[in-house]
């Protein structure tokens, strides 16, 4: 009888527990990516729905976020892109955006998925050691000619 007490209070607290769920932010044409990022928690997607431009600087600090646009080729952030000092076992992904200025992702993991950087990026120069990780995926064209 003591055991079944246990377990009903057990499942009691359990269910009574409340687990954060990560949330969604749309970001649309005109408004502010890098206020989208500040409203955020680590953990949270930002998704750009459709085709749209961001011209300004773009700062990651302290979270694991992923952002991601709904085709490649159609979201440009342009400014420079820093990415710095994300969670340990958390890690940025970036999905079909172009950066037409820098991306710093020095010392962070980050996945890098069908995006385009016309800047210089800097990656994380401890790779393994640190935890830190790069993942990218690209999509290659192929001219005929």
């Amino acid at each position: 009888m003591k055991t079944i007490r246990h377990l009903l209070l057990a499942a009691g607290i359990l269910s009574s527990c409340s687990f954060a769920k990560a949330a969604t932010h749309v970001v649309l044409p005109g408004q502010s990516l890098q206020a989208a990022i500040n409203g955020a928690a680590s953990g949270d997607t930002i998704v750009i729905p459709t085709a749209a431009s961001f011209p300004e600087n773009i700062t990651i600090t302290g979270k694991a976020l992923r952002i991601r646009g709904a085709q490649a080729g159609n979201h440009d952030i342009e400014g420079n892109f820093v990415i710095s000092a994300v969670p340990a076992g958390g890690k940025v992904t970036l999905r079909n955006l172009t950066v037409l200025g820098n991306l710093d992702a020095n010392g962070s993991s980050l996945d890098l998925l069908r995006c385009k950087v016309t800047g210089e990026t800097t990656l994380p120069s401890k790779l393994g050691s640190t935890g830190n990780e790069v993942q990218l995926i690209v999509d290659l064209v192929y001219q005929d000619g």
